[in-house]
């Protein structure tokens, strides 16, 4: 007695099966390079920006950093780690996202709870960087401008590679 029962439409018509529901088909959607590409990024850049923020709160200022670099003393191990921790963040952020955007096909049904869960971790992050933020430099503002844009040249020139090299052809 397995199967459908038979429902009539009309009066006096034959007797025709119930057709259960059909089903929405997601087709997974492929997005151009150019997308891909410029998402990794965008997001390499604001790793660094974070990044730029966190050494900041932890007394690393780029000016300070900057003048490290090229001084005698010391410091220039502790100015260069903090110029790669920097470049590293654009680097390996835009790798991972462009490398995620190019092998994996939209829409992510599958990975709705992962989605969710990353969604939240990155906003509560972001939300403690704001935090921190608020701290203010002791440099000028022409020099803090000129270290702040040679900074995000770097960072942008190695998210550039790192999504490059990780967008699948």
């Amino acid at each position: 007695m397995g199967g459908h029962k038979p429902v009539c439409a009309e009066p006096g018509t034959p007797m025709q099966p119930f057709a259960p529901p059909k089903r929405k088909v997601v087709r997974p959607l492929d997005l151009p390079r150019a997308l891909v590409f410029g998402t990794g990024v965008t997001c390499g850049v604001l790793a660094a920006m974070c990044v730029q923020i966190l050494l900041g709160s932890a007394g690393l200022e780029l000016t300070s950093v900057w003048r490290g670099l090229f001084a005698a003393q010391g410091l220039q191990s502790r100015a260069a780690a903090a110029l790669w921790l920097f470049a590293g963040a654009a680097l390996l952020v835009s790798a991972a996202v462009a490398a995620a955007l190019s092998r994996y096909s939209l829409p992510w049904v599958r990975f709705r709870l992962l989605r969710w869960v990353l969604g939240a971790a990155i906003v509560a992050g972001l939300a403690e960087i704001g935090h921190a933020a608020n701290a203010t430099s002791g440099a000028g503002g022409g020099t803090q401008l000129a270290v702040g844009l040679a900074a995000f040249a770097l960072a942008t020139v190695m998210a550039m590679l790192g999504a490059f090299f990780t967008v699948r052809r």
